[in-house]
């Protein structure tokens, strides 16, 4: 077997994880650049699958024209703000049913942390097999 087989299986594997994760995380953030921002709640939040604690908030905001908007989030998350809260809200000024909560998880930043995480890991995870098969061989 190539020495060299294993390390690039890690960084190989790794790099394209990360690269689905920072690809997703760039799309949520391109498409709300140039989006208002308004002051909105959330009412409720849906549970998808019962024995997960993760939930889709949903939320109402009200455009400067005063029409309310409200919103199921595409994006679950744990823990998710809860029925009450007042959260920043990012809306497509052409298209106000477009709109999400402007937080870490919901603009997609949490996605692109991840993939510099998740790049870094396996990036170390090849160097060191790539030492310990060096040690071996």
């Amino acid at each position: 077997m190539n020495i060299w087989f294993i390390p690039g299986m890690i960084a190989g594997g790794g790099t394209m994880l990360a690269a689905v994760f920072w690809i997703i995380g760039f799309i949520m953030r391109r498409r709300t650049a140039g989006w208002s921002k308004t002051e909105g709640q959330v009412i409720a939040d849906r549970r998808h699958l019962q024995h997960f604690a993760d939930k889709k908030p949903v939320f109402v905001f009200q455009t400067p024209s005063g029409r309310e908007y409200v919103i199921e989030s595409i994006v679950r998350q744990s823990p998710a703000p809860s029925p009450g809260t007042r959260v920043e809200v990012l809306y497509d000024p052409i298209d106000p049913s477009r709109a999400i909560i402007n937080s870490f998880v919901q603009s997609g930043s949490a996605f692109t942390l991840t993939s510099y995480i998740l790049f870094i890991f396996f990036l170390l995870g090849a160097g060191l097999a790539l030492f310990i098969l060096s040690l071996i061989g």
